[in-house]
């Protein structure tokens, strides 16, 4: 079984098929619970009743309590009168504790956030962002949060080789339909040390493994228009540099 599957596979499967349309409760009772954020796909459905903000490339950012064990949104109509508690919501994130670990496939090359229902907001907290930069021994991380409960990392200074095993994951596990978790993005965001989650950057390419000879090989497809990311040579940290977006969520 992937080790992806081992870990990840069962997770919270409840709160998974909780949708963003899930009954609405009341402001008054809305005021007695905290304001956590929730990455959303910009494809996800009913964002013309839920408040939400642009983060860049193919997200946005919604926000939720968690009101007698579901997760609930903040509704437009609701912002006005909860707005005190929205404000809170990058304290509240910081509460949420983590725990880094890597696993003996990937032996300290990609490390993984502990399975909970904001792993992948963690990278809004400063600490978090710096621990992971600690732990790598780097001033700069690429993370994949490619579905709800996978959020993954490694360093911006990679080989070639250890790039590409590192995207070559994050391409499996976002369109792995097997898993039961939401798929939130393809796209790929930077980190630095000191700093936070600074952009976005969509690759431009997407990774197939094909059997050849009995041997297992990596391709690579293009499907942007204009100039191709690939060229003789893949630099995964140029195509970063020339791809990426700042990240806005302030």
């Amino acid at each position: 079984m992937n080790i992806i599957k081992k870990l990840f596979g069962n997770k919270n499967n409840e709160k998974q098929k909780t949708k963003i349309d899930e009954p609405e409760y009341t402001i008054e009772e809305k005021l007695k619970h905290k304001v956590y954020p929730r990455i959303k796909n910009i494809e996800s459905q009913n964002f013309d009743r839920v408040y939400h903000k642009p983060l860049g490339g193919d997200l946005t950012l919604t926000f939720v309590q968690d009101i007698n064990d579901r997760l609930t949104y903040i509704q437009k109509t609701e912002v006005e009168q909860l707005k005190h508690l929205i404000n809170e919501w990058e304290n509240n994130i910081k509460e949420v504790e983590y725990d880094l670990f890597t696993t003996e496939e990937w032996n300290g090359l990609i490390y993984f956030n502990e399975p909970n229902d904001y792993s992948n907001e963690k990278i809004f907290d400063l600490e978090f962002v710096n621990s992971v930069c600690n732990t790598l021994n780097t001033d700069k991380v690429v993370f994949s949060i490619s579905r709800r409960h996978r959020m993954q990392v490694t360093s911006y200074y990679n080989d070639f080789k250890d790039n590409e095993s590192f995207f070559w994951k994050h391409f499996s596990i976002w369109r792995d339909s097997s898993l039961s978790d939401e798929v939130i993005s393809e796209y790929v965001l930077v980190g630095e040390k000191g700093k936070g989650v600074t952009d976005i950057a969509h690759l431009g390419f997407r990774m197939n493994l094909y059997e050849r000879d009995g041997q297992y090989l990596l391709s690579y497809s293009v499907f942007d228009d204009g100039d191709s990311p690939i060229g003789d040579k893949i630099d995964f940290a140029d195509i970063i540099e020339k791809r990426k977006e700042k990240i806005t969520y302030k």
